[in-house]
């Protein structure tokens, strides 16, 4: 294991820490011409091109001294995703950045894609915090970045590092381009199985539902909260109990489905599990009976937007609230039960191979950090390719 190396600034060992363009940009864009790096094209070790546009060629040539060059290091200083960084790729060699930090290093000292992959770890998150509360605002100036302490490895382990990190970074990228391809593909069969056919049968949602009202009282219970995602666990939505006394709380049993709110639609939960969640009083319950609840499940999840805009009652006086004589009055089309569950075994398949990317990714990102730990302190054993050779 290699020796603890002691943190240096940043602007030691760089050419220029600035700011890009801070002046407003907009009567300057024009359809051909400079290109303009702005906050969506960063992304944590990756530049996001996929939106791109333009300055006026000579607007672009009069903004020489902030041209960025390929190799420099991007990194957001404003809003939510402050603190993200990437290298910027050869195509975008002379653009322009619109309020954008840009790092030049001295490459004789530090590498660029080891810089990127330092300030987007653990470290260099803790770092960017300390320099913000520092300045007492919610930006980073380049004053303050030329002060982010980094360990300055030998050039060939910030080498290694950052070949071996890029290597999980691909992988993590792979996997989720093809959980969102196999997403879009999921939501496309949903829609598919769950389109009306002529043998289904026209109900109302209040056929498969009685309202429970079990209160939680002084049993021990899986305190749950209501979500986009169903029903979970309250410690996996919120930070912090919301409150100390759940006497009052409604129990969600197994085959049964509660509604809440969301940011903007209906929120609810089936519990299909045996574990018996307690959640607020402000939810309403309800038995399901006469129905697969894994068809009803998925059958809400399909038509939730159309559910939402026509039940999702908002008010200036009263607040968000569902419109439940409507929404338990819905017609809804519905085959028989065999037909529910061969559809529901259906979606299960794709559900499951879903969830085995998604504990994928999950594996990959949880090893990168553990390496990142590792090989951006030096802590990892490698040997200088030099000593190797000799």
């Amino acid at each position: 294991m290699g020796q603890a190396i002691e943190p240096i600034e940043l602007g030691e060992v760089c050419e220029r820490i600035g700011v890009g363009l801070a002046i407003a940009v907009t009567p300057y864009m024009a359809d051909g011409g400079g290109k303009l790096i702005r906050n969506q094209n960063i992304r944590p070790n990756k530049f996001d091109a996929s939106s791109v546009v333009y300055l006026d060629p000579d607007f672009a040539l009069s903004q020489e001294s902030k041209t960025i060059r390929a190799g420099d290091v991007v990194i957001v200083r404003t809003g939510a995703n402050i603190g993200d960084a990437c290298v910027v790729p050869g195509d975008f060699d002379g653009a322009q950045s619109f309020t954008t930090l840009v790092v030049r290093t001295d490459k004789n000292k530090l590498q660029p894609e080891f810089l990127a992959q330092y300030i987007n770890s653990d470290f260099g998150r803790a770092e960017v915090e300390r320099l913000m509360a520092g300045g007492g605002k919610g930006n980073l100036n380049s004053g303050e970045l030329e002060k982010l302490r980094i360990r300055l490895l030998p050039m060939w382990q910030q080498e290694y590092a950052a070949e071996v990190l890029g290597i999980w970074d691909s992988a993590v990228e792979k996997t989720e381009r093809l959980i969102d391809e196999l997403e879009n593909r999921f939501a496309w069969s949903c829609k598919k199985m769950y389109a009306r056919k002529k043998h289904w049968s026209e109900c109302r949602l209040k056929d498969f539902f009685i309202e429970t009202k079990t209160f939680h009282g002084d049993g021990d219970f899986l305190i749950g909260s209501i979500g986009k995602k169903g029903i979970r666990p309250r410690n996996e939505v919120y930070s912090k109990d919301l409150s100390e006394s759940h006497e009052k709380n409604i129990l969600v049993k197994k085959d049964c489905i509660c509604f809440g709110l969301a940011s903007d639609s209906i929120a609810y939960g089936v519990n299909l599990t045996d574990t018996v969640y307690s959640v607020s009083p402000a939810y309403r319950t309800f038995k399901i009976g006469g129905v697969d609840p894994r068809f009803l499940d998925n059958y809400l999840r399909v038509f939730n937007k159309r559910l939402s805009k026509k039940y999702l009652i908002t008010s200036a006086r009263q607040g968000k609230s569902i419109d439940f004589d409507g929404l338990l009055h819905e017609p809804c089309y519905f085959p028989s039960l065999q037909e529910q569950q061969e559809i529901s075994t259906n979606i299960g398949f794709m559900q499951k191979e879903l969830n085995v990317l998604q504990g994928l990714l999950e594996q990959y990102k949880y090893q990168k950090r553990g390496l990142m730990k590792r090989l951006l302190t030096g802590k990892v054993s490698v040997r200088d390719p030099e000593e190797v050779a000799a």
